[in-house]
């Protein structure tokens, strides 16, 4: 495992693969890599894979209250009808995770300048809410700008895509991370019997996943 090793490229050959890495002078070379690395994948991005990215035009915070979830009877899904959401679940350690949306492109100016405004605009949502956003170090908040991805192939070069660099989707259809594993462990179980024909096994797992989780991002 290393760590704060970002990987920056990936340069496949006929027989291995080489990874540059963040902070690491030494390429790592695999003969098969697993890009798992994101709807950004540096891996995927460097196959040649044909990628068609569709914006969702929407912006959500993600990020940790440090208190208990207020209101145990309303875990889950806020909206408002001017088409604002958030939700709230809880998490161990006397802890809340929350999302809520954000105006595209606007969340540095709000944290910079309007934070306290911002906070407040969220008051007409009531409880759990109100209590949330005031217990939230939004500095911390990870903001992210939604879009689904498709790609033409899910295997190129001795590199197979799982997850989100082969399917992202908007996290409100709630089946991300669900997709993501599933990849893994129909992957890991062609791999094991495959000896050693990658190619084989790679094909036979988009054929299995790709029209499934098509069909979730439709």
């Amino acid at each position: 495992i290393r760590f704060n090793a970002r990987c920056l490229a990936a340069k496949a050959t006929a027989s291995r693969v080489t990874l540059e890495l963040e902070n690491q002078n030494v390429p790592f070379s695999a003969d098969l890599v697993l890009a798992c690395d994101g709807v950004r994948s540096a891996v995927r991005d460097n196959t040649g894979v044909k990628v068609r990215r569709r914006e969702a035009g929407e912006a959500y915070l993600r990020c940790v209250a440090d208190i208990v979830h207020p209101t145990p009877d309303r875990i889950g899904e806020y909206w408002n009808i001017d088409g604002r959401r958030a939700g709230a679940f809880p998490l161990t350690q006397k802890r809340t995770y929350v999302f809520c949306s954000v105006p595209l492109g606007h969340w540095k100016q709000i944290l910079a300048t309007d934070l306290d405004r911002w906070i407040r605009s969220w008051d007409d949502f009531g409880e759990p809410v109100t209590s949330l956003v005031r217990a939230i170090d939004w500095n911390a908040a990870v903001y992210d700008e939604l879009a689904d991805v498709r790609v033409d192939r899910w295997y190129r070069d001795r590199v197979v895509l799982v997850g989100d660099a082969a399917h992202a989707m908007t996290p409100n259809l709630g089946q991300g991370a669900n997709s993501a594993m599933t990849d893994a462990l129909v992957l890991i179980n062609l791999l094991k019997p495959a000896n050693g024909d990658w190619m084989r096994a790679a094909a036979r797992y988009e054929k299995i996943r790709k029209p499934f989780v098509t069909r979730i991002q439709d």
